[in-house]
């Protein structure tokens, strides 16, 4: 087992399977699953990665890792911290919050203003629609992509956005 350094107190390092209702806050250093018909209440989930196929609309997440976003995934994107963003093939999101990560792997349909630290990747199948700020951008072909490109180091850090951007 592993114990906090700051306050000295167990870590949970297990991962954990949602299914059905749930209403009680996990805090693990694993992952958190939330499968396909599940409903996950008012309450928070903080985990190194967390798979999501089922509603959490009503949850906050906090990701160290990565969050994956399954087919038939319900969720607020603009509740979340994390790190990196997986849109798996066959889901689709849209969302008009701007969402940060380090890494952005979209392998679905997604309609958002988005800015990744060090890269996008746009899969083959894939549709994006919207506005890309980051240093490096990789479009698989067959992947179809509508959207405001500011690519190279100035568009992340400290820089700020083009004035003219829509």
């Amino acid at each position: 087992y592993y114990i906090c350094p700051k306050c000295k107190h167990e870590l949970d390092t297990t991962d954990h399977v949602i299914n059905g209702k749930w209403a009680l806050d996990v805090k693990t250093m694993g992952s958190i699953d939330v499968k396909p018909g599940a409903i996950v209440e008012a309450v928070t989930l903080v985990a190194q990665n967390i798979i999501v196929a089922g509603d959490v609309k009503k949850a906050k997440l906090q990701i160290t890792r990565h969050l994956e976003l399954c087919k038939g995934a319900a969720i607020d994107l603009g509740r979340i911290t994390m790190c990196d963003l997986v849109i798996r093939t066959g889901a689709t999101f849209v969302t008009r919050r701007k969402l940060n990560c380090r890494k952005i792997d979209i392998g679905g349909t997604l309609k958002a203003k988005l800015r990744a630290e060090e890269q996008i990747v746009i899969r083959k199948g894939a549709r994006f629609t919207g506005e890309l700020y980051t240093p490096r951008l990789v479009v698989e072909d067959g992947a179809r992509v509508s959207a405001a490109t500011y690519l190279g180091s100035a568009v992340t850090g400290a820089q700020q956005e083009p004035r003219n951007a829509a």
